[in-house]
């Protein structure tokens, strides 16, 4: 087994060239890094080989775009950041994978139980709490507009938020790669998308207009929206945070729920979760059976 590196060891991350000889990243100054973008996105990364080349190989745009030379002086930048440096520095630490119909079973949970739902409410309140590209939530859309009438369409009201500001552009613009669109059926892709160039499709307005999106920070744990949720999403998300940050999170999560509204975790996930409003039903599903 090695052993574990000495206080400001160095790495050298590899393949990272910002138009300079290759930069040297000391333990100290990652961990200064990596305590910053905990604090503003949760994001739990300890100090070993992986993690040093994963932050360096994400930070080479970030540095180039603004014209920073060394990780002493972006680490100092970020001591007190401006606003366009702390957006830009989150956007580069976070990941953004998603897929249409990614993790297919709870799009069929979702389905089955939003008949009962629209029955008995005005309205049901599905929240996409790290939307990343959209695809989360245009997927809810694309199922409500596949199995339900434009009555029932209109109560149903998708909410989408992330913590990374160019990600929600491109959410917003719902602009897709066929790469992108893998998960995707051809003929709901067919359906629901046009191409506008080579490789390159764009949901249709009626559809992209159905989700709101907004920028919201997961780490803001005392926050109320003004009405619960009936259904929230929250996938691959937790993995990225240590287990203090996972039960602040879910207490937030558990707090905008209505009681018998459901949380939908990734499957990786549902090991981490405990929590005495929850109830497992299997599947990463849980449901809220009280406040």
């Amino acid at each position: 087994m090695s052993q574990p590196a000495k206080k400001n060891s160095i790495f050298v991350p590899p393949n990272l060239s910002i138009g300079m000889d290759q930069l040297q990243l000391k333990q100290s100054v990652y961990e200064s890094i990596s305590q910053k973008i905990y604090q503003m996105a949760g994001l739990y990364l300890p100090y070993n080989e992986k993690n040093v080349a994963l932050m360096g190989n994400r930070l080479a745009r970030l540095m180039r775009d603004h014209g920073v030379k060394s990780y002493d002086e972006l680490n100092e930048a970020l001591r007190i950041p401006s606003e366009k440096l702390k957006k830009d520095f989150i956007s580069a630490m976070t990941t953004n994978k998603t897929d249409f119909f990614r993790e297919e079973a709870h799009f069929h949970f979702l389905k089955a139980q939003l008949p009962e739902k629209l029955k008995a409410q005005s309205e049901v309140r599905i929240w996409s709490s790290a939307c990343s590209t959209g695809a989360e939530a245009y997927t809810c859309a694309i199922l409500a507009a596949e199995n339900f009438s434009p009555a029932e369409r209109q109560k149903i009201k998708i909410l989408a938020t992330d913590i990374d500001h160019d990600i929600l552009g491109k959410a917003v613009k719902a602009q897709y790669s066929s790469l992108e669109m893998e998960g995707l059926q051809p003929h709901l892709r067919n359906k629901y998308f046009k191409p506008i160039a080579k490789q390159l499709f764009e949901l249709s307005p009626e559809l992209s207009k159905s989700v709101h999106f907004s920028e919201f920070n997961l780490m803001n744990f005392q926050h109320r929206f003004q009405k619960k949720f009936d259904f929230i999403f929250c996938r691959n998300v937790l993995i990225y945070f240590d287990k203090t940050t996972t039960e602040n999170v879910l207490d937030m999560l558990v707090a905008n729920l209505e009681v018998k509204g459901y949380l939908i975790i990734g499957h990786s996930e549902s090991g981490v979760i405990r929590h005495p409003c929850l109830k497992s039903l299997g599947n990463a599903i849980f449901q809220k059976v009280r406040n």
